[in-house]
């Protein structure tokens, strides 16, 4: 019992952990632990190991001290601290091919378990940063990474965390036991099993081919390529199977059920807690990250309704409610005219956070309709710390309706309107100063994204074209409009400006596709593209080396065994994309990157079934699908990626079913996660995405 309080309190109180500075100038911490091999009961102490500790840092990660295991595996190293706030680490090497590793935040922690499981978690955390067994970075993106390694497995106990352990993840997803699955295929080589360690490395190549030579190098390839070698990988945890759970055949590549099948090795965590049971997940929009590396979401309705909700939530970086510690805002925010947030969002260079006010529901839940509280067309306007700095009905300035927002560089927030089709702008974010430019012929406004050059890109889901807009002064000019396709039912919704200047737009209608235009309007060379899981695009979002992520939201007639994921493409950039890639290539698998269920079925954060009616005859069926219908999947800091549960998964449910179950209670549950998979991109962004 006092392990699982102990667990409980690591795993929930690592950000503030992560985020404090280390200890005094020049006072030595004295880190303890094991070296060992397998699980629980199980495991194999490793003597004589080397265990090294670095202290990670912008360019470089020396080694700041070293001991040696005994016969039991344990280790008490004296670590000097420089009271930097820089993230530790320990890599434990045996011969020359094990290497294990822990991180150990940013103190060091000073009791530690260095196994495979830590070093699975570690290898995928820093997927971005860890080169040459060396953790290289900015310090809060690898704090952030920090934090998302103890979100998958304790380094002090190196088991996996309560996080994983209970639900929202638990059985609802596989991550418990895929990571079990990657432990046990490194252990098979750490124990010297039968040639393990050859079988592993011929499956572990690097992107451009080149076999690791250590269990450590082995890992952090797998999580660089997560759709390779699949199958052959998940025969390799059969070997040594110390770890449990681990995925069994119903959960593996080859297995009879798609809504459990292996389709990557990636890592997902999901979260379902907003931080108030007042205010639950009902349709969260659209991330933006601060500078601090904190989550801003619109939360759109009610849960179990489809009306407008009053509050949008905030999470810490390692996926918590943020609680108000150290001068951060507490979740969720409350008014400035909040009501039923949509695809907008934004933070400006003063670091003030922007939501539009979209409405849901009946009219009295839509701003500016009949029995409503609010105008039409409100914005609501906050500070870094949470506090609403817009009046109690929010501002109002030409709005109607409002989606895509952004800021440009010079703090004038753009809004596209899709009630009255109109752009508007709140010249230095002053609402009363706007000014607006209608649409012309292209009518219902939706996504919207600022260029380098300070120009902004609109797509209009109702006439299926995309426009470009300069400001002068305080006059918004048109420079052109490009149809997405013909014939009509595109219908764009999510635009990205990449860092050469060309505009990405998903198409969720008729074409299933995303479209690709230069800084002149003209298409890519093979625009539009599909491919890489797409189904519904909805968001789209760009990381710091030019990749493309789109989120699936599906379509009505989507199968009940089909999974929703995230998809990646490769950019304009292509030198950053695996070899033989073209511009706009699929970097994901056919499937997308999903997260399999393992078995139980997904429920909401009171405990009831994602779709749930009493009257319904037969009851509701469960939900077997972790990540439903999205509508944004973005990077973080540390290369994390952010899916938006937007909506509820069960197409015939969603079409067929009683009020209760969707068109009366649509929104879906949280957040899922997806550890290192992408490119960290720096925050908050404005503008195309740079590196932090």
């Amino acid at each position: 019992m006092r392990q699982w309080v102990f667990l409980a309190g690591m795993t929930t109180g690592l950000f503030a952990l992560a985020g404090c500075a280390g200890g005094s100038s020049g006072v030595p911490v004295t880190v303890t632990g094991t070296v060992s091999s397998g699980g629980a009961g199980l495991a194999v102490p490793i003597s004589g190991a080397t265990v090294s500790i670095y202290e990670a840092e912008t360019t470089s990660a020396p080694i700041v001290a070293s001991g040696v295991t005994s016969a039991t595996g344990s280790f008490s190293i004296r670590v000097p601290t420089d009271g930097s706030g820089n993230v530790y680490y320990a890599i434990a090497s045996k011969g020359s091919t094990i290497e294990l590793m822990a991180l150990l935040g940013n103190t060091p922690l000073q009791s530690v378990t260095i196994n495979e499981l830590t070093t699975v978690a570690s290898a995928y955390a820093m997927a971005q940063f860890l080169k040459n067994d060396s953790v290289i970075g900015p310090q809060l993106p690898l704090t952030i990474a920090s934090g998302m390694a103890e979100n998958l497995v304790s380094a002090a106990t190196g088991a996996p965390s309560l996080i994983i352990q209970l639900a929202p993840n638990a059985n609802q997803t596989n991550t418990w036991r895929e990571l079990g699955t990657l432990a046990n295929i490194l252990a098979s080589c750490v124990q010297a099993n039968g040639g393990a360690c050859n079988s592993l490395f011929s499956a572990s190549p690097t992107l451009a081919g080149v076999a690791p030579t250590t269990t450590l190098q082995a890992i952090s390839n797998i999580a660089h390529n997560p759709a390779a070698n699949v199958a052959t990988l998940f025969a390799l945890g059969a070997a040594t199977q110390t770890y449990t759970p681990f995925l069994g055949s119903i959960q593996g590549p080859s297995s009879i059920n798609p809504l459990q099948r292996l389709d990557a090795w990636t890592l997902a965590v999901k979260f379902n807690d907003t931080g108030s049971p007042t205010c639950p997940w009902a349709g969260p929009a659209n991330p933006a990250f601060d500078q601090n590396g904190y989550v801003w979401i619109g939360n759109n309705v009610v849960a179990g309704t489809p009306n407008s909700t009053t509050c949008n939530v905030v999470l810490k970086p390692n996926g918590q409610p943020a609680d108000g510690s150290n001068n951060t805002p507490t979740s969720p925010v409350r008014g400035g005219g909040i009501l039923g947030a949509g695809y907008g969002i934004a933070i400006d260079p003063t670091g003030d956070i922007w939501f539009d006010d979209f409405g849901w529901g009946g009219s009295a839940y839509i701003p500016g309709g009949a029995g409503s509280p609010e105008p039409a067309g409100a914005i609501s306007q906050f500070s870094p710390v949470g506090v609403a700095l817009s009046p109690t009905l929010g501002w109002v300035g030409g709005t109607l309706r409002p989606q895509g927002m952004a800021s440009d560089f010079d703090g004038n927030i753009w809004i596209a309107n899709y009630g009255n089709s109109a752009v508007t702008v709140f010249p230095k974010g002053n609402p009363a100063a706007a000014f607006s430019l209608a649409g012309g012929t292209n009518v219902s406004a939706f996504g919207l994204a600022v260029a380098a050059d300070g120009t902004v890109w609109v797509g209009y889901t109702g006439s299926y074209t995309v426009q470009k807009y300069k400001l002068v002064g305080t006059t918004i000019t048109a420079q052109f409009s490009t149809p997405l396709a013909l014939p009509s039912g595109s219908n764009p919704k999510g635009v990205a400006v990449d860092s050469k200047g060309n505009a990405w737009i998903a198409a969720a209608g008729s074409t299933n596709k995303v479209y690709a235009f230069d800084t002149n309007g003209i298409p890519l060379a093979g625009s539009p593209y599909s491919g890489g899981g797409i189904n519904g695009p909805w968001g789209v979002s760009i990381d710091a080396k030019d990749n493309i992520w789109v989120s699936t939201f599906g379509d009505k007639t989507d199968q009940p065994t089909l999974k929703y994921g995230a998809v990646e493409l490769c950019g304009a950039t292509v030198a950053n994309c695996p070899p033989g890639s073209t511009i706009g290539s699929a970097i994901s698998p056919a499937t997308g990157f999903t997260l399999p269920s393992a078995g139980d079925q997904v429920l909401l954060r009171d405990g009831s079934q994602v779709y749930e009616d009493p009257l319904d005859s037969p009851p509701s069926l469960p939900s077997y699908k972790p990540i439903m219908r999205q509508t944004q999947a973005k990077p973080d800091m540390a290369g994390n990626i952010w899916v938006m549960n937007n909506w509820k998964p069960d197409a015939y449910s969603d079409v067929f079913g009683t009020p209760v179950d969707s068109a009366a209670s649509p929104g879906g549950d949280g957040v899922v996660i997806f550890v290192g998979l992408a490119a960290p991109t720096k925050a908050p962004q404005i503008g195309p995405a740079q590196a932090p």
